[in-house]
């Protein structure tokens, strides 16, 4: 394999054309340490038999920007295909991939300060195989996180897709989306953020519970659009969008697209606890299977 120590703190730039493989560990591991930044593209494929793929990681508050731009990627069952997660204040993590990942997860991106003001962008344009989970991005910063998923994620245990800010705004488009638990979940979970959380669904969500859950704990709004594809919450809600700030005067909208809804709980879940309007609009059908639950709340 492939593996790079910036233990003096400089940067790496570095492509591949050719494959990358490991019997034992990680196929490639690059470490920044120091003010350095990390900037690797593959346009073969990377495989581990028993370990993450790849993972990048910068282990300094002054550490720069993490950015890959991958094919396929194939990694153990129980570990993620794609790793990269930074310490940095000011640099962001952006993931490109153009490829299949298969492994226990697809993508795993994450800015871990508290005081990081970078953003966080994961784009994958081929198919994800996730024995757990397909894409999860974080940023526990104040910056934002954007997800856009091209092609079909299938997730077997659990969130087809998880995204959390700290503040910032949480932005997701996706494709087909079958998962082991909620088909997509985007949380900002700070109550003086003002970050907003939108999501497109261009084309069906299936959730083993809830397809789609958005929360908002700060003063941001949430939009939810849907397309063609059927929203399945298959033991919960297809849209549950929560604003949970008293605070908040901004908005949640909900358009279902022609795929339409359907849940066994309350197939269609709006609440605001803020000064903000809820509105709901369907060109698709919306159903509930659960007795004591409703199309829409």
């Amino acid at each position: 394999g492939l593996d790079i120590d910036l233990a003096g703190g400089g940067s790496f730039t570095g492509s591949s054309a050719g494959d990358i493989s490991a019997g034992t560990g990680q196929a490639v591991n690059i470490a920044g340490l120091d003010e350095g930044s990390i900037d690797f593209t593959s346009t073969g494929s990377i495989t581990s038999a028993d370990n993450i793929a790849i993972s990048a990681f910068i282990n300094s508050a002054t550490g720069g920007d993490i950015t890959l731009d991958l094919n396929d990627v194939t990694s153990d069952p129980t570990a993620a295909a794609v790793n990269a997660f930074s310490l940095s204040d000011t640099g962001n993590v952006t993931i490109t991939t153009n490829g299949t990942l298969t492994g226990g997860g697809g993508v795993s991106a994450a800015l871990t300060s508290g005081t990081a003001t970078g953003d966080v962008s994961v784009t994958t344009n081929g198919d994800i195989l996730a024995e757990v989970i397909g894409i999860s991005a974080f940023n526990n910063g104040s910056g934002d996180v954007t997800v856009l998923a091209t092609a079909p994620i299938t997730a077997t245990t659990s969130d087809g897709v998880f995204a959390q800010t700290n503040g910032g705004n949480i932005t997701i488009e996706t494709d087909d989306v079958t998962a082991g638990a909620e088909g997509i979940v985007a949380s900002q979970v700070n109550a003086a953020g003002a970050g907003d959380i939108a999501i497109t669904a261009n084309g069906a969500v299936t959730g083993a519970t809830d397809a789609i859950i958005a929360t908002n704990a700060g003063t941001g709004g949430i939009s939810v659009t849907t397309g063609d594809g059927l929203i399945t919450g298959s033991a919960g809600s297809a849209v549950e969008a929560v604003i949970t700030n008293a605070a908040s005067a901004d908005d949640i909208v909900i358009d279902i697209g022609a795929g339409g809804a359907t849940g066994t709980d309350d197939a269609v879940f709006a609440s605001t606890v803020g000064t903000g309007d809820v509105t709901v609009t369907a060109t698709g059908d919306i159903s509930t299977t659960g007795g004591a639950a409703s199309g829409i709340e």
